[in-house]
């Protein structure tokens, strides 16, 4: 394992939800600063339609009349419960921490006052994109406009070659505009060389021809922002290289640097006090873009769109910046915690690098087939034309992974005991002759995969023995590779050295267009770890380009070859060729990674133990049907062994919610998710798991002695040595 690991917890103390237990309990909630201010950065249209309204009044001793009580105060529980029962890293309600594994010492040991270090503030690259397409709109700026060639595509002799390896023929202007490409970069000073070199042409004909090879999605025209931290330095590296004598070069510097005066504001506003301030902070920062995109800023509470709406001018979504925080904590474990771990957790990554091996092997036998039906034309297989023969394997569209974990879930019931009241616990000596046998070593199938990042929890009482719990397991994912750890980390380096030692061997990553649902602003991908000259990098779309400029290989020029059975992609031009899994690897991660699930759903399972870590907490899996009436929940609930603090999680929600079931908010927030599954759903919709740690056995705990939730978001490697991933092209 890395000796450092990142530390989640939740923002506010556990025993807040206390509150929630007893009538209006969801109004201290409203009555505090802090909470108020999480829901500015997170929602906040709804202090706008009600809640600052609401806080108001309660400042004042009133109690007003609201519409629908009961829905709203269930709206305010399922915020309370992620701030006080979520372990996340978002904001200063998830401000990230930071623990080192020593050789010496004490199991556990902290320090800090637990509150804010430091903070820092970004805009969200869906607003820097919204500024960047409203640009592109502007008269003035057209000769300016960079342009490129879609960076997947290539040039053949029959004319343009797309990522999918079809070919478009190209007329003569065409021709010359994409020829142009090779020495310039700006629509003027391209228009004016084809021109140069076709006189039949004029400038506007011309002009009118590179636009439509803009929407036929040939070239691409406009300003780029790569995905990174900070995308308005990318907005003033784009006005920077405009002509000094250009007149809206001063005019959009001007506009940038109010920009940074309004991000300036709001970063030195304190983020979790004052909300009216960071209210007002936030607004005169959406002034700032509206000025510079042209027009006013549109809240869409639809984030996972947003994206797109961009390219058609400056919607944005609930809040244009976005806060990161790194918490006042700084935990070391001991060569005690360690050791009590290593065995069982040994256990569960050598199955976890099992299933990614698998998972591996079913993807190549599927392109194989895939690269068999191409072949049989007489033009080479491009890498991409491959990619868009297989884009329903690697994105597990057909659910073929379910054969796998099935067959991954029967070895672990061959390992271990499926039978008990309430908990299995076995020795990890005993049971490690099983899981060799039926996990035996497996080469990773991709670079990736050599690492995998349990998220582990202490449970640990006063004057008792602390004990391991294996929240999820991220296979093939070093999840530290967020842009998040990385801006709050306290040396940065220190993680890239880890990354650059793991990926000696090297890695392909690709490139994903910015429209892509899995890119977002501050996790990933792409990864912010980013060791220099060991990877590299191609493009299967139109992608934004790589932030620090590194180039990238078009997909249109990697072709695939079967060599000894074995698919490899050649870049003829560079002389090199790795196996196809590597260039799909970041694809077979995404199907991977969420995949490690050792039991089938039944209605109960015991929580199951390996020495001091548990590696399956006890759950229940229910259909909604089987949630009584309220009148009966304590019956219910007893007779089935359930106990009062849980996590909920079904297919419709992407995250696990907390429910107490001595909190009438909780528990209305628990029947809104079961009405929300279909009455066809599989009999198992609603997933039941005890919480552990519970609330006894939470060890973080601030100067004044209030307890948070928390884990540690370990990274475990492979430690095998891998040969190079390149070859020389044979």
């Amino acid at each position: 394992m890395w000796r450092i690991a990142a530390v989640r917890s939740a923002g506010f103390p556990f025993a807040l939800l206390e509150t929630l237990t007893k009538a209006h309990g969801e109004d201290e909630f409203v009555r505090s600063p802090r909470f108020l201010a999480a829901l500015t950065w997170q929602n906040p249209g709804l202090l706008t339609n009600w809640m600052s309204e609401y806080a108001a009044a309660l400042g004042r001793g009133e109690r007003t009349h609201r519409s629908r009580p009961r829905r709203r105060a269930e709206l305010i529980a399922r915020y309370a419960q992620r701030y006080c029962a979520k372990n996340d890293t978002i904001g200063f309600f998830g401000a990230v921490a930071w623990a080192h594994f020593t050789d010496t010492g004490p199991d556990l040991r902290w320090s800090g006052t637990g509150l804010l270090r430091r903070h820092s503030v970004h805009l969200e690259t869906w607003a820097a994109e919204a500024i960047a397409a409203a640009w592109r709109e502007r008269p003035d700026l057209q000769d300016e406009l960079p342009v490129r060639r879609v960076p997947s595509s290539s040039l053949g002799p029959g004319g343009f070659v797309r990522a999918q390896g079809s070919v478009s023929p190209l007329s003569r202007s065409a021709t010359g505009l994409l020829a142009a490409l090779d020495t310039h970069d700006r629509c003027g000073d391209v228009i004016r060389a084809a021109a140069a070199a076709l006189p039949e042409y004029t400038a506007d004909e011309l002009m009118a021809d590179l636009w439509e090879l803009d929407r036929r999605g040939m070239v691409q025209l406009g300003f780029l922002i790569p995905c990174d931290a900070h995308p308005e330095r990318h907005l003033r590296r784009h006005v920077a290289g405009l002509p000094a004598s250009h007149p809206a070069r001063a005019e959009l510097m001007e506009r940038l640097d109010a920009l940074d005066r309004a991000h300036v504001r709001l970063a030195g506003t304190p983020p979790d006090t004052a909300p009216s301030a960071l209210a007002a902070a936030l607004s005169e920062a959406d002034q700032a873009l509206g000025s510079l995109s042209g027009a006013p800023l549109r809240r869409r509470p639809e984030a996972p769109t947003r994206r797109k709406r961009a390219r058609a001018g400056p919607v944005l979504g609930r809040t244009s910046h976005y806060l990161d925080s790194r918490r006042d904590l700084d935990v070391t474990l001991g060569p005690g915690l360690r050791e009590r771990l290593a065995g069982p957790l040994a256990l569960v990554l050598d199955s976890a690098r099992w299933l990614a091996a698998e998972i591996g092997d079913e993807v190549e036998r599927m392109l194989h087939a895939r690269f068999k039906e191409l072949s049989r034309g007489t033009e080479p297989v491009s890498l991409g034309r491959l990619q868009f023969s297989a884009a329903d394997v690697l994105s597990g569209a057909r659910d073929w992974t379910d054969a796998i974990v099935e067959d991954f879930r029967l070895r672990w019931a061959e390992c271990l005991p499926t039978s008990g009241r309430s908990e299995i616990a076995v020795r990890a000596t005993d049971v490690a002759p099983r899981f060799d046998a039926l996990f035996p070593p497996r080469r990773p199938r991709w670079a990736a995969a050599r690492q995998h990042s349990p998220d582990l929890l202490l449970a640990r009482r006063p004057g008792g023995r602390s004990r391991w719990v294996l929240g999820e397991l991220h296979i093939g994912l070093n999840t530290l590779e967020s842009r998040v750890f990385v801006t709050q980390a306290d040396v940065p380096d220190e993680l890239r050295d880890l990354t650059a030692w793991d990926h000696r061997s090297g890695r392909i990553v690709p490139l994903y267009p910015s429209d892509s649902p899995e890119v977002t602003s501050r996790t990933y991908p792409p990864t912010a770890l980013d060791p220099p000259g060991l990877y590299r990098y191609w493009s299967y779309g139109p992608d934004q380009g790589h932030p620090l400029g590194a180039d990238s290989i078009p997909a249109a020029e990697l072709t695939v070859h079967d060599r000894d059975g074995a698919l490899f992609a050649r870049h003829h031009r560079g002389g090199w060729q790795a196996p196809v899994l590597e260039f799909y690897g970041e694809f077979l991660t995404a199907l991977a990674v969420d995949l490690f699930s050792p039991r089938a759903p039944a209605p109960h399972a015991p929580r199951t133990r390996i020495d001091d870590l548990v590696v399956c907490r006890e759950s229940w899996h229910l259909a909604p049907a089987d949630l009584p009436d309220r009148g009966d929940l304590n019956t219910w609930l007893h007779s089935r062994g359930i106990p009062r603090h849980v996590f909920v999680k079904t297919p419709a929600e992407p995250k696990p919610v907390y429910v107490d079931f001595a909190s009438p908010p909780l528990v209305d927030n628990l029947f809104r998710v079961a009405r929300r599954l279909h009455a066809d759903a599989a009999p198992f919709g609603l997933c039941v798991t005890e919480m552990l740690p519970g609330p006894e056995d939470l060890w973080l705990t601030d100067a004044e002695g209030a307890a948070y939730t928390s884990e540690f978001r370990v990274v475990a490697v492979d430690p095998r040595d891998t040969p190079s991933i390149f070859s020389r092209e044979s």
